[in-house]
């Protein structure tokens, strides 16, 4: 009894000059479970006055629901003693003196004497880092309770548009069939009556001289619309699809400058062509074909069909880039981008030139599907530059050798 007073006294004047300087609670007990030393600061965490809690069994300071699950882990500590932490990653939990519980982290290490085991725990109170994974917890279920919510409502709302996209192309497409028909009857009789007039079958006043021409002009302004409604579901569905081949521009460009005199009539504007030396560049022969129609006809409508187009193309490093001047009022540099979206107009939303706003839109996917791209800068000519860009095609073996 004697030693173990003399241990205890030299234990107690170590752990003082520790314990005091220590913002963490310290405690000591024998190797019968029973307190022998406590600091302030432990004794402040869970409530005791100074020296209440020696003698006291260690116990006095856990939950009652682990007290006899402690006593084992304690006994099996004093056996085999160790500088470790209690609980791992659980949350341990330490008895207020007023029967609360407190949130608390626990190192464990050791003191051993000739006779003696003293276990010395180093607590720490963690209750406001406790209180705030708490409400971390709570937001972060609450997120996801919204974030799950907000994940079928716009689930749910995605079928719905794909539903009334599905419904929008089937109505296009039907619409786009029944048009045709009255609109091909109407341009034949149109046509038939002015060959009739232009070779003098039946005499007409110089008024009725005109009709003709207005009723063509305006069915095959008809005509380019429901055809771009038509392709335009085609685009919307993905269903774009291009057979890759070589293809000389000049040839192509060419042909669609010819496709469009007949269409508008003489209304598109003078072209001056400098393709003598461009490179055959790869794409489909047919898409590229529509994309310029689309182009020529755009600058008719808006450059005017008085001004000059000129189309030339510049080789690079492993694409060409085609491009298509022209000399008229030219667009703002922030509608460049702007001018490829379905239905924009731009400053013509309200204006006397007619039309859907599907062209540029038409082009770009169609230029796409290619492999290539479609943009807008500023001309040189003063006007607007489009520039087309394709991969160039791969030199066939006779033309390598």
């Amino acid at each position: 009894m004697v030693n173990h007073q003399l241990e205890l006294d030299e234990i107690e004047k170590v752990a003082s000059q520790i314990g005091f300087a220590s913002p963490n609670g310290i405690v000591i007990v024998d190797d019968t479970g029973a307190i022998v030393w406590t600091n302030e600061a432990l004794e402040l965490t869970f409530g005791y006055s100074a020296g209440e809690l020696i003698g006291q069994p260690i116990e006095c300071l856990v939950p009652d629901d682990v007290k006899d699950r402690h006593v084992k882990m304690r006994d099996g500590f004093i056996r085999k003693p160790s500088k470790r932490a209690m609980g791992g990653t659980l949350v341990l939990f330490g008895q207020h003196k007023e029967g609360r519980q407190i949130p608390i982290e626990v190192g464990l290490g050791s003191l051993e004497s000739t006779d003696h085991v003293f276990t010395v725990a180093f607590v720490v109170d963690v209750t406001a880092r406790y209180i705030r994974e708490k409400e971390l917890e709570i937001y972060r279920h609450n997120l996801e309770q919204v974030v799950s919510e907000r994940t079928e409502e716009l689930s749910l709302a995605l079928r719905s548009t794909q539903a009334n996209v599905k419904l929008l192309q089937d109505m296009l497409s039907s619409f786009s069939h029944e048009f045709r028909t009255p609109l091909s009857i109407m341009i034949g009789y149109a046509e038939i009556m002015k060959s009739m007039m232009d070779e003098n079958i039946f005499r007409a006043s110089s008024t009725m001289m005109a009709y003709p021409d207005l009723m063509l002009n305006a069915g095959n302004k008809l005509v380019g619309l429901v055809d771009k409604v038509s392709k335009m579901t085609v685009v919307s569905a993905g269903k774009v699809a291009a057979d890759a081949a070589p293809i000389d521009l000049n040839v192509v460009v060419s042909k669609a400058h010819e496709r469009c005199c007949m269409l508008l009539r003489g209304t598109i504007p003078c072209c001056e062509v400098s393709l003598d030396e461009a490179p055959l560049v790869l794409g489909d022969e047919e898409l590229l074909l529509q994309t310029l129609e689309l182009l020529f006809e755009n600058a008719a409508k808006y450059a005017g069909g008085n001004c000059t187009l000129r189309v030339s193309a510049e080789k690079r490093a492993k694409i060409c880039r085609l491009l298509i001047d022209d000399d008229g009022a030219g667009l703002q540099e922030t509608d460049y981008q702007k001018a490829f979206e379905p239905f924009e107009r731009l400053q013509q939303k309200h204006g006397h030139i007619s039309g859907a706003g599907l062209g540029l839109t038409l082009a770009q996917a169609y230029m796409h599907s290619m492999g290539g791209g479609i943009g807008m800068e500023s001309s040189p000519q003063g006007g607007l530059r489009v520039w087309l860009e394709l991969p160039l095609a791969k030199p066939q073996a006779n033309e390598a050798g």
